[in-house]
């Protein structure tokens, strides 16, 4: 198994969490040596990591923009 050359930094997240989904899927099966099984272990670790830090910043802009939204609309005058 040779481990995805591609960068994670330019990895999107479904990118990311589909290629944890193909290490998992891959330990389930049983398909991996001891030293693909470390290997891959390593990448997920950091594929893992990469995915929880994508959603962390998705949900720090959401929270963003809902906090932005809610003062604009007290700050509205009621008609």
């Amino acid at each position: 198994m040779a481990i995805n050359p591609h960068p994670l930094a330019e990895q999107s997240f479904e990118e990311s969490l589909k290629e944890l989904e193909g290490l998992v899927k891959r330990f389930e099966e049983g398909q991996l040596t001891l030293d693909q099984a470390v290997e891959a272990f390593t990448r997920g670790t950091i594929l893992k990591k990469q995915c929880e830090m994508k959603l962390q910043q998705a949900k720090s802009k959401i929270e963003l923009v809902t906090a932005e939204q809610s003062r604009s609309d007290s700050a509205e005058p009621n008609l």
